[in-house]
């Protein structure tokens, strides 16, 4: 079961440890101890979420002497060190405050980035388009990406072929419904989200 959701590529490099308190705390220590690690550039502590069916990134700081791999955490939950290949890369993401958070998006395969004369780029301070954010939400979900019909929108002729899949999907699950108008609905995936709009489609 959780191996279904590794990321592709990757691999377990401890075993998987459930870490419970008994009473409330702010945050506890995990040290996971690894073993045949390839390359520890690549090795993170992930934690299960039951949600999405996928191992989320939440750092980690290796000691190769100890060959124990630790990070503090503030939940109970699943937890295991793996070794990632598909590592994110972004080129101008380092010293930002929310690094860490675009990188776990990134290993679970949610976020892409943009990719310009071979190198990955993030963008953290552009603004994001509702195209955008329906594909973070529905790769989150895991709803099934198999179908692209999006004729239901009277702006489908405007709606970028990778956006398609997922606008279908999110139409499907009924938690896009786009903007109605005199004539039916669009989607308006190339406008830019406002945050009232996001909170509704999280919602």
């Amino acid at each position: 079961r959780y191996t279904d959701g590794l990321p592709s590529g990757g691999a377990f490099r401890s075993d998987i440890v459930r870490a419970e308190s008994i009473k409330p705390i702010d945050k506890m220590l995990l040290d996971l101890e690894v073993k045949n690690v390839e390359n520890e550039e690549n090795l993170g502590i992930y934690r299960y979420s039951y949600k999405t069916g996928k191992w989320i990134y939440i750092g980690g700081s290796l000691d190769s002497a100890r060959a124990m791999l630790s990070e503090y955490v503030s939940s109970g939950g699943l937890y295991a060190a793996i070794e990632n290949p598909n590592r994110p890369g972004f080129e101008d993401i380092d010293g930002n405050w929310a690094k860490l958070y675009i990188n776990s998006l990134a290993y679970a395969e949610l976020v892409n980035g943009y990719e310009e004369g071979g190198h990955k780029y993030f963008m953290p301070q552009s603004e994001i388009t509702r195209g955008e954010f329906v594909k973070i939400l529905t790769a989150a979900s895991g709803d099934s990406l198999e179908d692209n019909d999006v004729s239901m929108f009277e702006d489908a002729d405007q709606i970028a072929e990778w956006a398609a899949p997922y606008a279908a999907a999110a139409y499907k699950a009924g938690w896009l419904k786009g903007s109605v108008t005199d004539t039916g609905i669009r989607a308006n995936l190339s406008d830019r989200i406002t945050r009232q709009d996001a909170m509704t489609l999280v919602y």
